[in-house]
């Protein structure tokens, strides 16, 4: 999945098989795509929710780091 993002993505690791995927500066509409199209191409089973957040980058990625890593 990480070869498939963008710089700017983060991808978290938060159980067995389970990650969050962040797509930062990708609107609701553009995320359903991507999401979907990840779907398709690696036939994978997700259980997705689609947020909006007004974060910066930088503090939800430090967020994850404290609480992830």
């Amino acid at each position: 999945m990480k070869s498939e993002s963008r710089d700017e993505d983060i991808l978290v690791r938060t159980g067995g098989d389970e990650f969050v995927m962040l797509l930062p500066k990708t609107n609701s509409i553009e995320a359903e795509l991507i999401v979907n199209s990840r779907i398709e191409k690696n036939q994978i089973s997700v259980k997705a929710k689609i947020l909006s957040v007004a974060e910066t980058y930088d503090s939800i990625k430090k967020a994850l780091v404290i609480n992830f890593f």
